[in-house]
């Protein structure tokens, strides 16, 4: 436990600027429920990262009002696990698939209001350890930091927020291995600590946390988990801080 307790303090205080607030959702296989989804991300976000987005998915996401209040979208439905997304309220440039990966990974960059720099934005899902072989799980995780480099190199200065299904807990050494070059989890950063967010259909509460925020050039300063009707998964919120505009 000794270790982690740095994942309990926050570490940076009251930072300044405008704040975006984000939530990371694994749909499970596009079952998640669309007015669930719509409800919650409308109530709590700016920008609504999901993951396991198919097409049927997407449909009824529209039905359920999406574009009313995320009128901008990168959007990459795939049947199955595969899909993913990225919804906003603010205009989305550069959007973007990020090849070599089992999943979908979708970017884009996000120009809110007051803000110095676009915030780089990514939707991302590594291939699940179990029950398939976990050969794949290791091909996108061991990708994945080539990835963050070229993220950051492209970014600069600019802000970074990542969010996702990592397949992967805060105490295995290959997810603390990408905290590296600048990138933070948000959970960490803000003093929450362990954030459980799966499986959640169960009678018991979540086990453990596989879903998280990497932040870059930014704060995040709160986290929290919500349940959303049909996956398995609870919905990661988190609250972060951007530079201001001159």
């Amino acid at each position: 436990m000794a270790p982690q307790l740095p994942w309990y303090v926050r570490a940076d205080g009251d930072a300044p600027g405008p704040a975006i607030r984000a939530i990371t959702l694994n749909m499970l296989y596009g079952g998640a429920d669309p007015r669930s989804v719509v409800a919650i991300a409308s109530d709590n976000a700016d920008v609504l990262m999901l993951q396991e987005l198919t097409p049927e998915a997407v449909r009824g996401l529209t039905e359920a009002g999406i574009d009313r209040t995320f009128p901008f979208k990168a959007v990459d439905a795939r049947p199955g696990a595969s899909g993913a997304a990225v919804y906003s309220r603010y205009p989305l440039t550069g959007t973007d698939h990020v090849p070599g990966y089992q999943m979908a990974m979708v970017k884009a960059k996000l120009r809110s209001p007051n803000t110095l720099n676009d915030l780089t934005v990514v939707s991302m899902h590594f291939a699940a350890p179990w029950p398939q072989p976990i050969d794949t799980w290791h091909q996108d995780v061991g990708r994945f930091p080539q990835t963050l480099n070229e993220l950051a190199t492209e970014a600069g200065d600019a802000p970074i927020l990542i969010g996702g299904d990592f397949n992967s807990t805060i105490d295995m050494m290959p997810y603390r291995a990408l905290l590296n070059n600048g990138y933070r989890d948000a959970a960490e950063q803000s003093g929450a600590g362990r954030e459980l967010t799966y499986p959640s259909n169960r009678k018991i509460p979540p086990l453990i946390g596989i879903d998280h925020f990497l932040t870059r050039n930014s704060t995040a300063v709160s986290t929290d988990t919500v349940d959303v009707a049909g996956t398995d998964h609870r919905a990661l919120l988190t609250t972060v801080v951007l530079s201001t505009a001159d």
